[in-house]
Order: structure tokens, then sequence, then C-alpha cells
């Protein structure tokens, strides 16, 4: 909507307490005791709010989410009103289209409306979703590039190929302990997590089993869609690439992991109810009830005492992330730097080809691109030639190493392609114009 970096994360804090609100009227259709602490965990952690000030697309997802089954849950309850009927439909299918990991999101819709034979809502979405898709490609491509990373060894070394059987089995077992043992718990309490480091683990686990729990039980609710959604989601995150797992991952759904947190803990309590009662049966005669509609105030009261614990954990987190912030490291002044150069001495028609091609087209208002990931020095050298680049913006990242393996090689073979005219030292980063294309 803008090319100014400032207005861009305006409008992604907004659409951050939108989420928050459009979470109070979704979970207040199904239960209504656990409002207050959802709010509380939902509006201070730390995970959502850091990624509400950075140009990414979690808040925006995550917000599509919650409203989609918020309109969905508005229809169910109006099935004459053609207006909210196509609404409902219609940002059903956004979700898969801001982020590829959405296809969890359809799944999850397409199976609950099947199970509550809302069977309009299935051909509705599945025809809806694939003109949007075959829309926004024409608008792109037709290339697939997040499945294919998906199945490859390594996206950042595409010249080792793609995944067997055995390495993707390793990797699902591999993100099962990262995300349960150490992202989870930094997510939910990373204050604690970051200062006792061995009590993060089985905690992590705890809270992922309580989740699991919650999960389980929320099957036989009327929110049962938020149950296919968590499990569908969280495959995908399993099956990819654990280089990539990161609490960023799980901010597209935290306000869910929070409602199935708390089922999952009313669950048990419930349990252990029926076991002092003598109840027979016990599990079945939990998981029977419908909508946890016998919770003491004592319940409530319990959960909104641990929400308020992790809020205050929540913040003291991000006071450490706003000192952070403040003091950009070195590698991303050199790259601002180099990119605010372009801005300022290049014509506003150049092709800059970069790392980061997104952020040096916000920071410098240059269209840009993604130098290929090859160790073929004459294919990288041929794609810059062929996307008709004039500038390399040449990085010295500290968080990734691929301009190193990828793109100096290919320099360094041609240097009769360009020239310097603005560098950086500490690390080393040029800017270099093509001069033989």
């Amino acid at each position: 909507f803008t090319d100014t970096p400032l207005l861009a994360k305006t409008l992604v804090m907004c659409l951050g307490c939108l989420l928050t609100l459009a979470s109070l009227y979704l979970f207040r259709i199904w239960t209504k005791w656990y409002i207050v602490p959802l709010l509380i965990l939902i509006g201070s952690s730390a995970v959502l709010n850091k990624h509400a000030v950075e140009l990414l697309s979690e808040i925006p997802y995550a917000l599509l989410t919650v409203l989609s089954l918020l309109l969905l849950e508005k229809s169910y309850r109006e099935p004459r009103s053609k207006l909210l009927f196509w609404l409902a439909v219609f940002v059903s299918v956004l979700p898969m289209n801001c982020r590829s990991i959405g296809i969890a999101f359809s799944g999850a819709f397409i199976i609950a409306n099947l199970i509550n034979k809302k069977y309009r809502f299935v051909i509705a979405h599945c025809a809806v979703l694939a003109g949007a898709i075959v829309f926004f490609k024409m608008l792109t491509s037709w290339n697939t590039p997040y499945v294919l990373q998906l199945l490859q060894v390594n996206n950042y070394d595409p010249e080792q190929g793609y995944a067997s059987v055995s390495q993707m089995i390793e990797r699902v077992f591999t993100n099962i302990s990262n995300y349960s043992s150490r992202i989870l718990p930094d997510a939910l309490i990373p204050s604690f997590t970051r200062a006792h480091a061995y009590v993060a683990g089985p905690l992590g686990v705890c809270m992922s089993l309580l989740i699991g729990v919650g999960c389980a039980r929320n099957l036989f609710l009327p929110s049962r869609l938020i149950s296919f959604y968590a499990v569908f989601y969280c495959g995908v995150l399993s099956l990819w690439q654990a280089q990539w797992s990161s609490g960023r991952f799980l901010a597209g759904i935290m306000p869910f992991l929070f409602f199935l947190l708390f089922i999952g803990i009313s669950t048990i309590w419930e349990f252990f109810i029926e076991v002092i009662k003598q109840t027979a049966g016990a599990i079945g005669a939990v998981f029977s009830k419908r909508p946890l509609s016998r919770i003491s105030a004592m319940h409530v009261t319990v959960l909104t005492i641990l929400a308020v614990i992790f809020a205050l954990d929540n913040i003291g987190a991000q006071v450490s992330y706003g000192e952070q912030r403040k003091q950009s490291t070195r590698d991303w002044a050199n790259f601002n730097s180099c990119a605010d150069w372009i801005r300022l001495n290049t014509p506003k028609d150049a092709i800059v080809v970069s790392r980061k091609a997104e952020l040096v087209y916000l920071r410098s208002h240059r269209q840009g691109m993604l130098y290929p990931f090859s160790h073929d020095k004459e294919k990288v050298i041929a794609e810059i030639k062929k996307q008709h680049a004039s500038y390399i913006l040449v990085d010295g990242f500290f968080w990734t190493g691929t301009t190193q393996r990828y793109l100096y090689p290919a320099l360094a073979a041609h240097p009769e392609l360009y020239r310097i005219v603005y560098a950086l030292r500490n690390p080393d980063t040029f800017v270099l114009q093509i001069v033989n294309k």
C-alpha cells in the first residue's frame, strides 16, 4: 500500500490491534469464561507484538484467519444471509494467498465444514480458492517455490537436491523436539526461558502436551476447526527445514495456541475433579461434556493468574527487545547505508541485485532481484544479465553466508562486469555498478 517503511509499519501495528479485537469477538462466541485471560495473553504476547512492528506477513496472516473464523460463525448463525456467506468464503481463501502455510487453514476449513455438513461452504471455498490461485499466479508466476523448498535438503544450497524419506522423517522428529522443548516455551514465557534454560525443555514439553490435550478435547466442541488447523499447521512446520525453525512461525497461530492451552488446562482440571468424585470412565465423562459449561470461578481465577504471570514475563522480554532494536548491528547498518546511497545516486529505473531485494526496495525505492543460489558462476552471471540488473549490493551479513558462497565467486570470475561505486568497512559492504551488460 505504500513505499514508506514508517507507514507500512504503522499499518501492520493497526492490524495487530485489530487482531486482538477480532480475537475478543471470536473467542467470546465459544468460551466467554476465557475472554479475560486470553486477552491478557494475546495483548501482551512478545511474539505477536514483536512482529506487529516488523514488515512481515505474520500479523496480517493471523488477522485473516481469525476474521475468517469469526465470519464463518456469524454465517452459521444467519444461514439466510448471502452476504455473510460469500464474505466468509472470500476471507477464508485469503490466508493461503497471504502465506503458503495458509494451505493448513484451507484444509481445516474444508474438513471441519464437511464434518459439520456445511457442504456449500466446502464447494464455494474450493471454487473461490482455485480462482484466487489462478489470479495471483497471473500477477506473479506459476512457480511454487515454497513447495519445492519444503522437499529440498537445504534451500540455501539447492544443488544438494531433494530430501529422501529417511531425511524427511529425521526432519520431523528434529522439528518436534525443537518446537516443543525450545521454541514454544520461548514464545510463551521468553524471559523465564532464557534465564532458566535448563527448565525450559521439560516445561515446554508439558505445555506442548497440554496444547495437545486441548486440541483433542476441542474436536468435540463447536470450535473443532481450530484443532484441525493446529494439527495441519504444526504438521507443515514439522516438515520444514530445521534451520528455519523459529518463533516467527508460531506468531501466525499464537491466539489459537493460547486457546488450546487453556482448553488443555481445563480438561486436566475437570479430569481430576471426576477422579476425586470417583466417576467411572472419567476421561469419557470429561470429553463428552459440551463446551466447558461448568467452569468454576476458582478455575477462571487460576487461568487469569496464570495469564498475568505470562504477561509480566512477556512484558519484560519486550523491554529487552526494545533495547536491542535501538542498536542496529554493523552488517545491517552498512546494508541500509548502501540502500540509502542507491536511492540518492541511481536512476529510478535501476534494478538492484541483493540478498534482500524486498528491503532494498523499501529503503531505496528501486526494483530488485535475489541472485541465484548456485555454485555455477556462469549461471549466476547469466541470471543477473537476463534480469537487466544495473547495480549489485554486496552485503556483509553475519546471519547468512549465501553472498560469500554464491555471489562472491561469480563476481571474482568476472571483474570486467562491474566497478565499485560505494564501499563501507567492518564488515565489507559494497555497491557495484554493472558496466558490461
